[in-house]
Formats: C-alpha cells, sequence, structure tokens
C-alpha cells in the first residue's frame, strides 16, 4: 500500500492546476532562437551603414522581446547596454560587460535563489523569479558579447602573447556560451504534478536529465573561469585604463564574497526540491543532488550515509 504524503498543501505562484509547467524544449525556445539570429545577421548588415548606437539598441529589443521580457525592460536594457558598452568598453574590448558583469550575476540567480527570500518554502513551491532572472540575464549576457564579438572579428590585432591568447581564450568561451544555450533548448521534459503529464525527465530525474545538469552546471562555470582570463588578457593587449581592472577586480571580489556567504548560509538549493519540495514520494528525491554543495532543506547530504 503506498504511503501518504504528509507535506502541507502547496500553492505554484501563477498556475492553475493541470496546465502545462514549463515544458520543454518549448517551441518559444527556437522561435527566440531565430529572432537573436535574425537580430545577429541584421547587426552585420546594417552596422556599418547605420552606427552602432543605432542598431545595437534595436537588435537588443528584438532579442529582448523574443525572449517575453517586459517592453519597458528592453528597452531600458538595450538602451543602458549600448551606451555602457559604446562608453565604457566599445574602444577596448567590448564583452567584458558580459562575460565580467551579466553572465556571473545569472549564474549566482541560478544557484543561490531558487528558493527566493521570503518564500514560504515547503508551502509554496516553484518560484519561478530565479529562473526568469538567469535566463534573461544569460541571454542578454550572450546577445551583447555576441555583438561586441562581431564588432571586432575582423580587426587584426597585434601579435602579441596576451592578444593571442585572449583571441584563443575568447572564442573558447563564446563557443561554451552558445553549447549552454543550446544544452538549455535539449534539457527535456518537465513533468511533475502541476504539468499536463506527470512523467518528465526532470521530474523522474531520467539518464537524459542528469546528464544535462551535470554538463549544464561544469561547462557554464568553466566558461566563467576562462571568461575571467580572457578578459584579465584583453586587457593586458588593449593597454586598458588602470581603473577598468581595478573596477573589475573589485566587482569580482564582491561576487565571491556574496557567493561564499550565501554558500554558508545554505542558500544553494536542490533545483529539485525548489519546485516540487521535499516528500520522498517525489521520484528525484531519491536521487543524490547534483553538483558540488547543492543543499536540501531538512535532509542530511547523502555522502553521511556512506560508511
Amino acid at each position: 500500500m503506498r504511503r501518504r504524503s504528509t507535506t502541507a498543501p502547496v500553492r505554484h505562484p501563477g498556475r492553475a492546476p493541470g496546465r502545462l509547467a514549463a515544458e520543454a524544449p518549448r517551441r518559444e525556445h527556437f522561435g527566440s532562437s531565430l529572432v537573436i539570429i535574425a537580430a545577429v545577421i541584421g547587426y552585420i548588415v546594417f552596422a556599418d551603414r547605420l552606427g552602432f548606437l543605432i542598431v545595437a539598441p534595436l537588435c537588443l529589443v528584438a532579442s529582448f522581446l523574443a525572449l517575453r521580457v517586459k517592453l519597458s525592460h528592453a528597452l531600458l536594457w538595450a538602451v543602458a547596454g549600448t551606451l555602457v558598452v559604446h562608453l565604457t568598453f566599445y574602444k577596448l574590448l567590448r564583452v567584458p560587460l558580459a562575460w565580467g558583469v551579466l553572465l556571473p550575476l545569472g549564474a549566482l540567480a541560478a544557484r543561490y535563489f531558487k528558493i527566493a527570500p521570503g518564500q514560504d518554502w515547503p508551502r509554496e513551491l516553484d518560484n519561478r523569479l530565479w529562473w526568469h532572472a538567469h535566463r534573461t540575464l544569460q541571454y542578454g549576457g550572450l546577445g551583447l558579447a555576441v555583438v561586441g564579438v562581431l564588432a571586432v572579428a575582423w580587426q587584426r590585432d597585434p601579435a602579441l602573447p596576451a592578444a593571442l591568447w585572449h583571441a584563443r581564450l575568447g572564442w573558447l568561451v563564446m563557443t561554451l556560451g552558445l553549447l549552454q544555450v543550446l544544452g538549455g533548448w535539449l534539457r527535456g521534459t518537465k513533468g511533475g504534478p502541476t504539468a499536463d503529464t506527470l512523467r518528465g525527465d526532470h521530474y523522474d530525474m531520467t539518464l537524459h536529465r542528469r546528464v544535462f545538469e551535470r554538463l549544464h552546471k561544469s561547462i557554464g562555470w568553466l566558461a566563467l573561469a576562462l571568461a575571467f582570463v580572457a578578459i584579465g588578457l584583453g586587457l593586458l593587449a588593449a593597454d586598458a585604463p588602470r581603473w577598468m581592472p581595478c573596477l573589475l577586480g573589485l566587482w569580482w571580489m564582491g561576487l565571491l564574497l556574496a557567493a561564499l556567504r550565501l554558500q554558508r548560509a545554505g542558500r544553494c538549493i536542490d533545483t529539485y526540491q525548489a519546485i516540487w519540495g521535499p516528500d520522498p514520494a517525489h521520484p528525484g528525491n531519491a536521487t543524490e543532488p547534483i553538483g558540488w554543495g547543492v543543499h536540501r532543506p531538512g535532509h542530511r547530504e547523502s555522502s553521511a550515509h556512506r560508511p
């Protein structure tokens, strides 16, 4: 006889029971990718004719709207991002804003805010604020990085060791970033009690899902680490003003200290439990969490049971 769950009733914000809950991959993801590709092609075709300050914000607005970002937010991000890139980074590197600021923020949002501050967990589950922040920052950051790379792709840097290694690492980092986007589209179905079908790659923690999580987390952190090195080499090769590496260094140090504090506070919550709670009736709760330092509230780490 199946044991009845003792977990308190849960609320899934913004969703009606029985409706499809974030099944993936969705058609909108592929539509968004086509819009981003079209925006990049439009930038290549029209940037020289109309100018960076005109074409870049238009391309960014189109990309943000395709990702379902509100029009007011899309306009703000596009205009502010274009101005910051042009005034601060355009003459030097173009991409530190993306890989040095936006993408690290997106990674921290996904790691430490799956349960939002003040959220009544586990009575209230699957608060998707972290997901929207993660997706917006990652797509926006990669979009800015692509624009920056296209702006300098045809330029020849002096054959200095720093410039050569910056270029090699830069292309590697961009490849890893685009692989992250592709992997996100191929992460499999969600499933679960609030979906049209209970069975799903995420809810059942299938091999497909476990492989995705290991690769997505590993490649993501590797890309960020390599990006920091590439940015440093780029600043050195460009003979950037001393305030720029100092400012970025202070920013990265602040992110590191914030991450350490959040990690010690137990904010790195298992995605599965953040979505569906700790009820042992959910099949994924019988598996070990994937990733270093991932916490399951109310449960001892699986490794503690090992001899």
